[in-house]
């Protein structure tokens, strides 16, 4: 047999372009050396063109490749160093007027649809600031404000304009590492400050100050949504259709978003490339034509149609990447151009980051297109391991197969961010593709006859009918025994690996070389070493937790794989049990025990003070008299004390509900010998207490 020595990557220019600028992308985001990239972009772009001239001549081609890849590093870097808008000078955070320490009058837009609920949030377009009404400085930038809706009667809509009086705020990264990062969303999303407004700090100046075209589409959307609400009277199914059709995710029931994600159809609930996929296959057998000069015509519409699709679902980054290859694609066929998939993979990426280069940052982004590569790549391998002759075992064994190449691109960095696996994602996804499908021709139908008698009518209960059918088939797939693998953590490294394992064996296949195969089973068992060396850790781990949280205080005596729970305030935030289940998932724990419940020879809870694993630690909550001695104390809400009141021990922890005064006083008070740990700052804190 002969094998071939290197992979042709002449179809496929683009993907060697966006290597260069991938890089340059992520580069910027996390070193600065603007100053290089600045002086060299010029030389290297006229030394790309000289070669470029040269390339006859093949002593030449190298130049011309080192010289253009390193001026795309260069412009991707660029690209993204000035797509930060805080960089600007016209941006609000840079003008005279702005102070966090001082209340401001702002002038701005609504720019999104707004999300309402306890407050309303929503994303506006600054105009102008000041420090009075009549003293306003034109500027721009975006800023996130959540207006006080404690009423319940407040409206607000895209390009509503308004001004208002509030102390702007900068967007604070988390410091509790088991948390979301809701600022580094925000980040990427160039929104990095915010603001509460209350009923009397604002005023409406007028409407339909926004961009005429997304007015217009908001408008359609707030239709289409209406049209749904009369038809569908089931909140589950209302808003499942609110968002597999239009995108509209804001209110979802948790026991819904739940059984979406533990089956493996949380992609289902967002518009996404499937969804556009779908459109674009019944728009072109719509429109389909054997007529030549009509079949242009028809191909403009469907891509026109595609990308109105796109842009009403809310133009996520995966939406425009399909939207992207399904017009390259519709157009490729009807030009009769010559097409490579993977070539058009990447021209999307490239043209998508050049515009929205901090698209790369977005775990949408990067889950569709590492998604899309596998299914090209694996699922055609795949789908020869059987092949059917009955047609409708045949489609099954498609979804299937694609289901399963999917997963194997994404299950790494899926694994990375969510720390879970369903396991039964090929059986949903059996149910959710063909049911999506239905779904959405069903309900693009009822957008067309709602307002025709009975048949309107007929139309809706067809679409609550499938809507409750898929929800219902979901629910029971979420209950079968082991539907959700949890507290799987892979790190950045472990991550890296199980990718570098997954390029190896892409390219064992391709070139037929087995040697590469040998390397990815290597690079697999590095990659679920640490598992095996972290559950070691976890049958001996002894350890005191202290969480950061809002509000409320909960403290974790973590023993092996149980946790004794000391709960001081439960008052804290949905956030903060987000917070507490991901810590307590991250360090192993199965079990979770009251401390009041539990057998004093494990751990003996007489306030103030617990004695665990040979350790005693005070809680400190009122105002100390005496002098104390103990291992750990944590000071928290009405503690106090007095220079003739000590404590010693190792560790004070200064819990964020302590009093700002009391904590000054603390950090001045006691001398070098002791550890103090300010969890305000530093964020949950955990002391190993072996």
């Amino acid at each position: 047999m002969i094998y071939p020595k290197e992979i042709n990557w002449y179809p496929i220019p683009f993907f060697r372009l966006l290597v260069p600028l991938i890089f340059g992308i992520f580069i910027s985001i996390y070193f600065d050396i603007i100053n290089y990239v600045l002086f060299a972009i010029i030389p290297l772009f006229i030394f790309s063109v000289i070669s470029a001239h040269k390339l006859k001549l093949f002593k030449w081609r190298w130049a011309f490749g080192i010289g253009l890849n390193l001026f795309l590093f260069c412009f991707g870097y660029l690209i993204t160093y000035f797509s930060l808008e805080t960089r600007w000078n016209s941006h609000f955070c840079n003008s005279k007027l702005f102070n966090e320490s001082k209340e401001l009058y702002v002038k701005g837009v609504v720019n999104n649809q707004p999300v309402k609920k306890s407050t309303i949030k929503t994303e506006i377009l600054v105009q102008s600031i000041g420090i009075s009404n009549d003293s306003m400085s034109s500027c721009n930038g975006k800023l996130l404000l959540y207006f006080d809706n404690s009423r319940d009667n407040l409206k607000l809509s895209y390009g509503d304009q308004f001004v208002a009086r509030l102390k702007i705020k900068k967007t604070i990264p988390s410091k509790n590492v088991f948390d979301f990062d809701y600022s580094k969303y925000l980040f990427f999303q160039n929104i990095h400050y915010q603001s509460f407004v209350k009923s009397d700090q604002w005023l409406l100046l007028a409407n339909n100050k926004g961009n005429f075209f997304w007015h217009i589409m908001y408008q359609w959307r707030d239709q289409l949504v209406d049209i749904l609400r009369n038809h569908l009277k089931g909140i589950n199914e209302l808003t499942v259709a609110e968002a597999l059709i239009i995108g509209y995710r804001d209110e979802i029931p948790q026991e819904i978003l739940q059984a979406y994600v533990s089956t493996g159809a949380m992609h289902v609930l967002s518009v996404s490339g499937l969804h556009v996929g779908i459109v674009a296959i019944l728009l072109e057998r719509i429109f389909r034509t054997n007529n030549i000069k009509w079949k242009k015509i028809m191909a403009l519409i469907t891509v026109i149609c595609i990308w109105m699709f796109a842009l009403l679902s809310g133009a996520s980054s995966s939406v425009l990447r399909a939207a992207v290859m399904f017009s390259i694609l519709i157009f490729g066929k009807n030009y009769s151009f010559n097409i490579n998939m993977y070539n058009i993979l990447a021209f999307s990426a490239f043209i998508l980051l050049i515009f929205r280069p901090f698209f790369f940052f977005d775990i949408g982004f990067q889950l569709s297109y590492l998604g899309l590569i596998g299914i090209m790549f694996f699922q055609p391998k795949l789908e020869k391991l059987w092949l059917p002759k009955n047609r409708i075992i045949w489609n099954c064994w498609q979804f299937t197969t694609a289901g399963f190449a999917a997963q194997l691109a994404t299950m790494p960095i899926s694994i990375y961010h969510f720390h879970q696996f369903p396991t039964y994602f090929w059986l949903s996804g059996l149910i959710v593709i063909p049911a999506a499908t239905g779904i959405l021709f069903v309900g693009i139908t009822l957008f067309v006859v709602h307002f025709i008698p009975y048949i309107g009518w007929l139309v809706g209960y067809i679409l609550d009918l499938l809507l409750w059918i898929t929800n219902n088939c979901l629910f029971f797939i979420q209950s079968l025994p082991g539907s959700l693998l949890n507290n799987i953590w892979f790190t950045i490294p472990q991550t890296i690996l199980f990718y570098l394992a997954l390029i190896t064996i892409i390219l064992g296949i391709s070139l037929n070389r087995y040697r590469f195969l040998q390397v990815s089973i290597v690079l697999l068992i590095l990659g679920i070493l640490p598992f095996s060396l972290r559950a070691i850790k976890e049958v001996n781990q002894k350890n005191l937790i202290v969480h950061l949280l809002r509000h409320g205080n909960e403290i974790d005596f973590v023993s092996g794989k149980k946790s004794y729970t000391l709960v001081i305030d439960s008052s804290y935030e949905k956030s903060g049990m987000f917070s507490i289940k991901n810590c307590r998932s991250y360090y192993g724990v199965t079990e979770e025990f009251p401390i009041e419940n539990c057998d004093r020879s494990i751990i003996n809870y007489k306030p103030p003070f617990v004695l665990f694993e040979n350790k005693l630690v005070f809680l400190g909550n009122t105002y100390l008299k005496n002098s104390i001695d103990c291992d750990i104390a944590i000071l928290y809400d009405k503690f106090n004390f007095d220079e003739t009141s000590k404590i010693h021990c190792q560790n004070i922890l200064l819990h964020p509900t302590l009093q700002k005064n009391i904590r000054e006083k603390c950090l001045a008070y006691y001398d070098d010998h002791t550890n103090i740990i300010d969890i305000e700052k530093l964020g949950t804190t955990i002391i190993d207490l072996k």
